[in-house]
């Protein structure tokens, strides 16, 4: 029977990863992520809710190994390489990777009869890249407005001496 520590131990290695990247991926010390592996502690009920999360990965599989896992299946090596690591960026790191997905999803869209070759080839993009295009240009505005406003200040203060 295929313990919890031998399903993550192999979630890990497929991945890529060492001990101390999946510690920092889901906040489980190293020293814990490797007696898991070893089998020599059982994870909690948060530990097994990081670790799912982490790798996406259902709880009934990690479990019980018994339930098909579609999500973490249907993946390539490098998609899983990438989502394990867009998860370990901090806020700017994750930002990048968003932009960059909308730029290529912009040059698709500039093709002609793109949108048939977006819905044919390209998976859905989630509302989150749709909001950080949002944001983006928010704050593209906003970066805008501020350097007018610096802009006529320093006018402002040239013309008060």
């Amino acid at each position: 029977m295929i313990t919890i520590g031998e399903r993550l131990k192999s979630l890990r290695i497929e991945a890529n990863l060492k001990q101390s990247d999946v510690a920092n991926i889901t906040g489980i010390s190293t020293s814990n992520i490797s007696r898991i592996e070893k089998n020599e502690i059982s994870p909690s009920a948060k530990m097994i809710l990081q670790i799912c999360k982490s790798f996406s990965v259902s709880t009934d599989w990690l479990l019980t190994g018994e339930e098909k896992n579609y999500i973490h299946d249907e993946l390539t090596k490098d998609e899983k390489q990438i989502i394990t690591a867009y998860r370990c960026f901090d806020i700017r790191g994750r930002a990048a990777i968003l932009n960059a997905i909308i730029y290529e999803q912009d040059k698709l869209e500039a093709i002609d009869g793109s949108r048939e070759v977006i819905d044919k080839h390209v998976p859905v993009i989630t509302n989150g890249i749709h909001k950080n295009k949002e944001e983006r240009r928010e704050r593209d505005e906003t970066s805008e407005e501020l350097a007018i406003s610096d802009r006529i200040y320093g006018m402002d203060s040239l013309v008060k001496r």
